[in-house]
């Protein structure tokens, strides 16, 4: 009777362990996308603010891809965070259209330049916002 239920405990403590073992993979999976989201992500603001479109654009295309990665549901507000990745990338492809016209608006030196100047600074306030609230879902 004593075997059995240090058998029985043993086995316990073993399911007990290796459940905390998957989840603690997840966690550690999930962390390693929410970096690869942040490394994105500084890579599109720094081609943004030197303004050249064709790092940005290549940014982008790494900030939608990361954004896609699911999170597993073993972190807080794993849901949250990925909501908020995809509004920074609304808020990310919204400023490279901007940018875009505003660069054509320059070079063809259109009379609308100026609004479209602060149409983008409008849109790069909000895509900073946006990513402040995606560190603090983080800590």
């Amino acid at each position: 009777m004593a075997r059995k239920l240090i058998w029985g405990s043993a086995l316990a403590l073993l399911m007990i362990a290796g459940v905390f073992g998957v989840l603690f993979a997840f966690a550690k999976q999930d962390m390693a996308k929410l970096e690869k989201f942040t490394s994105a992500y500084e890579s599109f603001d720094a081609a943004i603010t030197n303004q050249s479109p064709s790092e940005a654009s290549d940014a982008l295309g790494s900030l939608k891809s990361a954004a896609e990665l699911r999170l597993s549901s073993a972190i807080k507000n794993d849901g949250r965070l990925m909501r908020t990745e995809h509004e920074i990338v609304d808020y990310s492809e919204q400023e490279f259209d901007r940018l875009r016209a505003y660069k054509t608006a320059v070079q063809n030196q259109a009379a609308d330049g100026d609004s479209l100047a602060a149409a983008l600074r409008e849109i790069t306030t909000q895509r900073k916002v946006a990513y402040v609230h995606f560190r603090e879902l983080l800590n």
